[in-house]
């Protein structure tokens, strides 16, 4: 009887997991619980391998130490990494996929999670890259920060967002701005590109203006 492998992914947004036997992928759940763990366990006995970045009490609790995914784990490949012990699982769970796909090619590995990284694989080696914020996070990133001036100083300030056609979609006024939230009418706005123009008195008396271009995406 072939031999059956657990793969668990504790990510920073959800666990999943895999069983594969004879190469072939026996099941996929999304999410992942303790509960399934301990009934996939019970009847097929697999050999477990867990890639963690994020956290999973629950499930962490009937995990071994020998089942989590590191640098010192044998490896189908090298990892040339300064300092390897911060290297995150989920990267080099993704080279070493990248690897059993097709080996002795180089590999750019991109993986879209909830941070973005871009990897190399080279000469069977992983090489490094980057690491930066995911999708989502840039999109909160542009809602919190771009379409929600700070007023601090401020005896008044007035915000007002057009479209390209220069219709006001957006207009707010006070010291304590709640920002758009990119809804037109109780609809939502037209993905696409906007202008916020920004202006206000500061205590001094002084008038500043600003004004910026933001990118719509939902």
């Amino acid at each position: 009887m072939d031999t059956v492998n657990l793969c668990i992914d504790i990510g920073n947004t959800t666990t999943k997991a895999a069983l594969y036997s004879g190469g072939g992928e026996m099941a996929y759940i999304k999410p992942f619980t303790a509960e399934l763990f301990k009934e996939w366990v019970s009847m097929h006995s697999p050999r477990v391998l867990v890639s963690k970045t994020g956290s999973n009490p629950e499930l962490e609790d009937l995990l071994q130490d020998s089942d989590y995914l590191d640098h010192n784990t044998a490896l189908p490949i090298q990892i040339d990494y300064k300092t390897p012990d911060t290297l995150g699982r989920d990267r080099i769970a993704a080279a070493v996929g990248a690897y059993a796909l097709q080996k002795d090619v180089s590999w750019l590995i991109l993986d879209l999670g909830t941070c973005l990284t871009i990897d190399l694989l080279a000469d069977n080696t992983f090489r490094g890259g980057l690491i930066s914020p995911g999708v989502q996070m840039r999109f909160r990133a542009m809602n919190d920060v771009v379409t929600r001036p700070l007023s601090r100083g401020f005896t008044s300030i007035r915000m007002s967002i057009f479209d390209t056609w220069g219709v006001l979609v957006y207009f707010e006024e006070g010291t304590a701005l709640e920002g758009w939230n990119g809804f037109v009418n109780d609809k939502t706005a037209e993905n696409g590109n906007y202008i916020m123009y920004v202006d206000g008195i500061t205590f001094f008396g002084k008038e500043v203006k600003k004004s910026t271009s933001i990118t719509l995406l939902k």
